[in-house]
């Protein structure tokens, strides 16, 4: 694709390593780390049987490791006090509250779309996000599993959605693919 294109990735640094390369073998795609975009529960680790929510790299933080090298700016909307990472929840992400934020993020989808200045955007999020993303946008409440790193691509047309495909993986070898794991629990 010979046109700027956005590329949103979550701020969280599993999906910023997995864009880098997609970004840096293409001069013309931008980089955006929008905080939305985080997997369903958020930064939390457990020590003991406690929770424990972590804050998350700081926007110049993030920045600094990840900016220049792979064409990256933030897209922060929620301020941060000096220091302060970009999770501020306190607390492991409800079903709730996803599904409260996959909400807003289909209506920004909306808007990127009502704004139709570029041919194509790509996100660059984590695997049940991505499931509640899809069955919202088209619908469904079909469970969708992904594949580390697996394409799934969408078009709009007409007033809906419809899946082009899902859990594409042709960019990958076999010792590289992932997440098959997941795929066998359920089947």
């Amino acid at each position: 694709i010979d046109a700027s294109v956005r590329v949103y990735c979550s701020p969280m640094r599993r999906t910023l390593l997995t864009a880098g390369p997609l970004l840096t073998a293409v001069p013309h795609w931008h980089g955006i780390i929008d905080e939305r975009l985080y997997e369903v529960g958020g930064l939390f680790s457990r020590r003991g049987d406690a929770e424990v929510a972590g804050a998350g790299a700081t926007p110049e933080a993030l920045m600094s490791e990840f900016g220049e090298q792979f064409k990256l700016s933030t897209s922060l909307r929620s301020p941060t006090a000096a220091g302060c990472g970009w999770n501020r929840l306190g607390h492991r992400e409800t079903r709730e509250e996803a599904m409260q934020r996959v909400e807003q993020l289909v209506a920004w989808i909306a808007e990127l779309d009502a704004e139709d200045t570029t041919p194509l955007t790509v996100l660059v999020i984590h695997g049940d996000l991505l499931g509640y993303l899809l069955r919202a946008l088209l619908g469904t409440n079909a469970r969708f599993l992904h594949y580390n790193t697996a394409c799934t691509a969408l078009e709009y047309s007409g007033g809906r959605w419809t899946m082009l495909y899902q859990n594409r993986c042709d960019h990958l070898s076999g010792a590289d693919l992932t997440g098959a794991e997941m795929l066998a629990v359920v089947s």
